[in-house]
């Protein structure tokens, strides 16, 4: 979860239990149908060594190593559900990877669509559908895009173009949801709606039943939630060419925050125009083909139906109405929906192709490739066909060697996601690297979370510095590291220069002076303090590889300061002010100012660089081994009741990111027995195969990437060559990297099979619970043999 914007997440929360206590009791879930997976669920039994399926053994059917289509293990509707802080917001539109074009169905509620569960436009719970709109932030708890909706229509009228009029009832068994294509009917009008797209560019396919009248309504007021808001709206009908162009101004939580993001489309019909108008502020007006302001729409009218559908090509772009026209003309020039459908389905194939597993329950393949469907939905690609995008400056810039991207949620991805792609596309990395180094050419400053063509100001720290380092000491060096290294300095080196609009580290003053951010001069100065040490502990790992000598030893040293704010006493980071004193006011499960999105338990194993040096803090290795298990100990008690709760969880939280790499502290301290005991409970506890399959907000992919690292036995630290060894899942994974084939084999992994015995890594006996990204990027075979017991394996 990250929407820290000032005081925005204060009020977040609060609209949050609001909003999900009425969800829950109002919005029908008992009795909505499941997402077409039947009895396929992830049951908590609550015994520890329940593994992550309810069945629990592998099932008889075909493993993925064998299945030729991959693609039918994906159910986007995973994720799509949640109450409270277990809402996932994904979509189950119609996407390409990393696509900029995300048609995807948004929904409502009887009386309105409450922010926090529509951030991403889509809640599965809701009784109604709005339409199609085509740009999306999938898994990201702000709302913003959900721009230029599109809805079949068989009557117009100024009624109807209200959204209370135009929306129609959401039926989950006529819904049909898979990489590249959704398809839904819509009974109050007798239409089906089916979407596929491309990277820049939807195809609509409505159905409507015989002499039906057919209209598609264009509605440019909407955005994704209530919290966002469109202006300086424009639209052209253009009867001679069949088409319909426009463009919107969007102002979301984290747009409205750099004056907005303009949207241009333009949307060519299969049929001819026989009908169509306008509608403004001030009124409805048949008969005219172009209308400007706020709260503008269209609609146009093709007679009865003659049994043929009504297609629309609609192509975007976010620099002009002619680059949208000529990102449709490259990727959809014909109304072959078939045809644009299987070329999706093949681009999804060849993404998922990169891992191939076996073993498992049919349950555990479907979470593990919807998990890796999802990881190829954020960053998104922001470059037009052409290569042309809008940066920073406002310019438009040529990418003639990269595809330039956009919208990082950096806080939460560098976790996972990041080093997940380094891993299995690392050409994607750089080229998201490059796009990062651009942001820091044209707009001053490398961005936290960058939206758009802007700097959304959200969460805290120099995220970008640990994916930009992870990358490069893992071999990604293919981008202008002297300019990277050039960014990273002014942020972590004092307040920024004059005449810089964003960026920089809250509190660095004092970091500097102190060793700490003060907790009476910045709020959030705990979570400040931790972030700022990893992010330098990330800039002296590359200084290190580019042989930078003084600054590898200064930001190493500075890579210590969260000892600075850990208590002796009570053995938590705790708020310090600038004298030296403590704070008095300390909770263990309260918010308090100065955590960001957190507690103290889950902050208190949040040193992900340093596990020897934490250990110190508590007395050794014995000693924070024991302060983990009563960290889940507690977790596993108060797990019931916080599963799906409106409020946060007190101690350990999936949904959350600070401690998601919590479980594998215990490996570090010398423990990968309890590793691998809690990163199942987690996987079992916090996921599944359904709705609420997700433990929160997706951020960008960082769950999903979690799920896939912990489900394949190994887990990485950002800035470091090692993963840490878990609990595989499968008894074989095969990844497909660009520099050759790695396989982890786990004979005997299943339910209670979850132990490492004994490893090997290419025939050599593994001792360490962990090993080097460098020995297995250009191919290896890893091979833990796996057991019911726990085992002295990996003990030190």
């Amino acid at each position: 979860m990250s929407a820290r914007c000032g005081k925005y997440l204060e009020i977040a929360l609060l609209f949050c239990c609001v909003s999900a206590l009425f969800a829950a009791c109002g919005d029908g879930r008992e009795t909505t149908p499941d997402a077409g997976l039947g009895d396929v669920a992830i049951v908590d039994t609550g015994a520890p060594d329940s593994g992550i399926t309810d069945a629990g053994v592998p099932d008889a059917g075909t493993d993925a190593g064998q299945l030729e289509k991959l693609t039918s293990y994906v159910d986007p509707f995973i994720g799509t559900g949640g109450v409270g802080f277990g809402v996932g917001q994904l979509i189950p539109g119609a996407t390409m990877p990393f696509g900029m074009v995300k048609v995807s169905p948004d929904t409502t509620e009887r009386t309105g669509a409450v922010e926090f569960y529509h951030c991403a436009g889509y809640y599965y719970y809701d009784p109604y559908v709005l339409g199609f709109s085509h740009n999306h932030l999938p898994g990201v708890g702000t709302a913003d895009l959900g721009n230029v909706l599109f809805m079949p229509m068989v009557a117009m009228d100024e009624k109807m173009t209200r959204p209370s009029e135009y929306r129609a009832p959401l039926d989950h068994a006529t819904e049909l949801a898979v990489p590249g294509y959704y398809s839904v009917k819509l009974p109050d009008r007798d239409v089906t709606a089916e979407l596929t797209a491309t990277t820049h560019a939807a195809l609509h396919r409505y159905t409507f039943a015989s002499g039906s009248e057919r209209f598609v309504l264009i509605d440019l007021d909407h955005m994704a939630s209530s919290n966002t808001q469109a202006f300086d709206e424009h639209i052209t009908i253009d009867t001679a060419s069949g088409s319909v162009s426009g463009d919107v101004l969007g102002k979301g939580s984290f747009s409205g925050g750099y004056g907005g993001l303009r949207v241009y489309f333009h949307a060519v019909f299969s049929a001819p125009i026989f009908a169509y108008g306008t509608w403004t502020e001030t009124g409805y007006v048949p008969g005219t083909a172009q209308a400007a302001g706020d709260a503008i729409g269209a609609f146009v009218g093709f007679g009865p139906s003659d049994g043929a559908p009504i297609m629309a090509r609609v192509g975007m772009s976010y620099i002009s109405a002619e680059q949208a026209k000529a990102n449709l003309e490259v990727e959809i020039p014909s109304f072959d929906f078939d045809a644009v459908r299987a070329a999706a389905d093949a681009a999804w194939e060849a993404e998922l192709s990169v891992a191939r597993v076996e073993g498992g329950t049919a349950a555990e393949r479907t979470m593990f490739y919807t998990a890796l469907y999802h990881v190829f939905q954020l960053p998104t690609v922001f470059g037009d066909a052409n290569g042309k995008y809008l940066g920073f400056d406002g310019q438009v810039h040529d990418a003639p060697d990269f595809t330039y991207y956009t919208d990082f949620s950096l806080w939460d991805t560098y976790r996972t996601l990041h080093p997940l792609l380094t891993l299995i596309a690392p050409d994607r990395t750089r080229e998201m690297i490059v796009s990062l180094i651009k942001m820091y050419e044209q707009g001053g400053a490398f961005p936290r979370w960058p939206m758009g063509t802007g700097e959304s100001g959200s969460m805290v720290g120099d995220s970008f510095s640990i994916v930009i380092a992870d990358a490069f000491v893992k071999g990604v060096t293919d981008f202008d590291v002297d300019t990277a290294w050039e960014g990273m300095l002014p942020p972590a080196d004092g307040p920024m220069p004059p005449g810089t609009t964003y960026g920089g580290r809250g509190g660095i003053e004092d970091y500097l002076a102190l060793g700490y951010v003060a907790a009476d001069h910045d709020s959030g100065s705990v979570s400040e303090t931790q972030e700022y040490a990893y992010n330098d502990f990330a800039i002296a790992q590359l200084a290190a590889a580019l042989g930078k000598t003084a600054d590898q030893e200064r930001f190493t040293q500075r890579a210590g300061n969260y000892k600075n704010v850990f208590h002796p006493e009570s053995k938590f980071f705790r708020g310090r002010n600038a004298d030296g004193t403590w704070v008095e006011d300390f909770s263990e499960t309260g918010w308090k100012d100065y955590y960001v999105e957190g507690n103290a338990w889950q902050y208190r194993f949040f040193v992900p660089h340093d596990v020897p040096g934490l250990a110190a803090l508590f007395g050794g290795p014995a000693a924070l081994v024991a302060e983990l298990d009563r960290l889940f100990a507690l977790s596993k008690a108060a797990y019931p009741d916080e599963k799906g709760s409106p409020l946060f969880p007190k101690y350990y939280w999936q949904g959350n990111e600070i401690d998601i790499h919590t479980a594998y502290v215990y490996a570090e301290a010398g423990r990968p027995d309890l590793t691998a005991e809690w990163a199942r409970w987690v996987m079992r506890s916090w996921y599944g195969a359904d709705p609420d399959g997700i433990p929160g907000n997706d951020d960008g992919g960082t769950m999903s990437a979690w799920l896939m690292f912990a489900m394949m036995g190994f887990y990485p630290v950002p800035a470091r060559d090692i993963y840490v060894v878990g609990s595989p899942v499968f008894t074989k994974v095969t990844l497909n990297l660009k520099g050759g084939t790695f396989v982890i084999e786990a004979p005997g992994a299943s339910r209670n099979g979850k132990y490492v015995q004994e490893a090997t890594l290419d025939g050599a006996a593994l001792d360490r619970p962990w090993f080097s990204h460098t020995a297995v990027a250009s191919g290896a075979r890893l091979r833990l043999e796996m057991g019911a017991t726990p085992s002295d394996w990996g003990k030190f």
